[in-house]
């Protein structure tokens, strides 16, 4: 009787925690969608030239003495080179003013880059963010993911800065 009784209390708590996991995410669902219309930085090497300027992010997970970002075309060479010098850990954004190294204008479009960070001489992992802007939100077995212009599903997790 004893052991009968444990499993039936083992099944109601299994009941109960999935009635609470079910109610945690769909309030997750209705918490993101205040980000619908809000850009997001989250990891990704686009970027988009618009009206001269391009914006993106570094996620940094150690002091870094130097950080350069290298923007490159739609053939894959660089363009231009962006110099942030020393920052501190965490996330850093940037902005592109759409002049290639050699003066001329870029045109409108979509780029890409690279982030290269050194700290005491070596390199270290630095994460490229792309900024995009959220224009819908989804749920699945797998959480809450944003829908983002530029970047498609993002997970809810991995945005790393809302502006």
């Amino acid at each position: 009787m004893a052991q009968i009784s444990t499993v039936s209390g083992i099944d109601k708590l299994n009941a109960t925690l999935q009635s609470m996991v079910t109610s945690f995410s769909t309030n997750q669902s209705l918490q993101a969608t205040t980000m619908i219309g809000r850009s997001v930085l989250a990891p990704g090497s686009g970027l988009q030239l618009q009206n001269g300027t391009a914006q993106g992010g570094v996620d940094l997970p150690q002091a870094a003495d130097k950080v350069v970002v290298s923007i490159r075309d739609g053939s894959g060479q660089i363009v231009h080179k962006v110099d942030l010098g020393a920052q501190a850990a965490g996330v850093l954004g940037f902005q592109w003013d759409g002049v290639f190294d050699s003066g001329a204008g870029a045109a409108p479009g979509s780029y890409s880059f690279a982030v290269e960070a050194v700290q005491g001489g070596k390199k270290i992992d630095a994460t490229a963010l792309a900024l995009g802007l959220v224009s819908g939100v989804t749920q699945s077995k797998d959480g809450v993911a944003l829908k983002v212009n530029g970047m498609g599903s993002v997970a809810l997790s991995d945005v790393k800065q809302v502006m």
